[in-house]
């Protein structure tokens, strides 16, 4: 047993320093190749602006929209927030824990907010939505429920495209990233709007409009259950200085990741590369893996920063919170991926949707699909979104598939007393195929079809050598992963 054990740390450190050699590797053949082939570039597109001038560093990568809009938020709408949250905390005593009170400065502050903002226009299209969910709500109706929600979604499909056109943004009184943040906000609010009508009995008005409205998550998420957003009316909030540092820790470390990013940026071009086709296409294998490891890890960096800012908040004023995005890198299994990136989106999955579905008589793979169905829905019905979605669906039912035939076979008790760690590697082994497959449907999803067909033809094309090398790699990032599984990733 004694032996066993040492082995299995041995392997497990093995592992772990494999992995991070072919992640470093992978990197660093990318950032060769990526800056060897910026260093003529004529930027005609503006995908880079002037480095750090104080470091005398080279220009920095902003070819991604999103990043720039996170950026945009927090200089232009995250002090409010702060403000918000002082006002707040302030009223909390002033009116001795009255929560009325409290809601009714939940609404009226957003509403507010975005009427100086962003004009009478973008609060009126606010108000639409919970105004429209109101009608199932008071007749507590699934069907009707469900018929808003994709009516909603039509009307928010619609409302983006428009966004793209100058003429339309003028009207509204709107910059790029003033739309792009009012659709993020129309979005949330669906999930929203659609939660609380499916499992809640219709209570005050104000109850309702407090939770839609609710300004840390107004914009950017993450999705809050209304039974985690009310509990905080229901007892007593901690002490004021635990919480302001618990608050100012949260901040801190999110702005250290978006310097980080901002570092990175200066030398790794992920975002630019993913717009120039011709030279995605002439990486080697070794090179075009570290741009597809740069995009997940640097897709994960952002999703820390925009829900850690925002999450900290409503931690700060003690309401549930989801835990942080879990590290691509330690990810394994689709269904982890799910359940462990975005916590939050995965609890309105499976409380609106898979656990209801099951209820009808719909089989697991059924409800599944109806998942991912509202997933392309909700994400935007573009093509590279469908194939991420389909490929994501895929992947799920492959690694049902797997579990259940493992379990039937190679999980017997005389397999574990012939060797106790041959059914960890036998679950690695199986799992490396499919982490290759979750790894390409997220390239469609950062970069869009183009570069995701790019992957998906060099992997088909390389050597039989070539593939048995990633299969290996991704083994060792599965005994990673299993390693680390069960170590969650904190709450702010």
């Amino acid at each position: 047993m004694a032996f066993t054990i040492k082995l299995q740390r041995f392997e497990s450190k093995f592992c772990l320093l494999a992995w991070i050699t072919v992640v470093l590797y992978v990197i660093y053949k990318f950032t060769i190749s990526s800056q060897s082939y910026f260093h003529s570039y004529h930027d005609q597109y503006g995908d880079f602006t002037e480095g750090w001038a104080f470091l005398n560093f080279p220009n920095r990568d902003i070819a991604d929209f999103e990043w720039q809009n996170i950026k945009y938020f927090i200089t232009a709408i995250y002090p409010i927030i702060l403000i918000y949250l002082g006002l707040s905390e302030a009223g909390r005593y002033l009116a001795i824990n009255n929560i009325q009170f409290q809601q009714y400065f939940q609404i009226a502050f957003p509403v507010l907010f975005l009427t100086y903002s962003m004009g009478y226009r973008v609060t009126l299209l606010a108000l639409l939505q919970p105004a429209i969910f109101r009608i199932s709500i008071v007749n507590h109706n699934t069907i009707c429920t469900w018929i808003l929600n994709i009516l909603s979604l039509a009307l928010i499909a619609l409302y983006k495209k428009m966004c793209s056109q100058e003429a339309f943004l003028k009207y509204m009184g709107l910059n790029a990233f003033e739309a792009y943040m009012h659709i993020l906000m129309l979005c949330w609010m669906n999930l929203k709007c659609t939660s609380y009508a499916l499992n809640h009995t219709p209570k005050r008005l104000e109850e309702y409009l407090s939770y839609c409205f609710y300004l840390p998550t107004l914009f950017t998420g993450p999705f809050i259950d209304y039974e985690d957003f009310m509990k905080v009316h229901m007892r007593k909030p901690g002490t004021f200085n635990l919480r302001m540092k618990k608050l100012m820790l949260n901040i801190l470390r999110c702005l250290f990741w978006m310097l980080f990013s901002e570092f990175w940026l200066h030398f790794i071009y992920m975002n630019a590369t993913s717009f120039q086709l011709g030279f995605v296409k002439s990486l080697d294998l070794s090179s075009l893996c570290g741009y597809g490891y740069s995009m997940g890890q640097f897709f994960h960096i952002k999703y820390v920063v925009l829900y850690g800012l925002t999450t900290s908040v409503a931690s700060f004023e003690d309401i549930n919170v989801p835990a942080f995005p879990r590290c691509i890198g330690r990810i394994h299994l689709y269904s982890d991926m799910w359940k462990y990136f975005d916590p939050g989106l995965y609890k309105f999955l499976k409380t609106c949707i898979f656990i209801p579905a099951q209820k009808l008589g719909l089989a697991k793979l059924g409800a599944s699909f109806l998942c991912f169905a509202f997933v392309f829905i909700w994400h935007g019905t573009e093509e590279y979104i469908f194939v991420w979605a389909l490929l994501n669906f895929t992947g799920i039912v492959l690694e049902n598939l797997a579990s259940n035939w493992y379990k039937r076979t190679l999980s017997s008790w005389y397999w574990k007393k012939l060797c106790p760690s041959s059914p960890r590697r036998t679950k690695c082994l199986l799992s490396a195929p499919l982490l290759a497959m979750s790894a390409l449907s997220n390239f469609y999803f950062f970069a869009g079809k183009d570069v995701g067909d790019i992957f998906l033809y060099t992997i088909l094309n390389e050597s039989v050598f070539k593939k048995a090398f990633i299969v290996a790699a991704l083994y060792f990032c599965c005994e990673v992963s299993t390693a680390f599984r069960d170590i969650n990733a904190h709450a702010p």
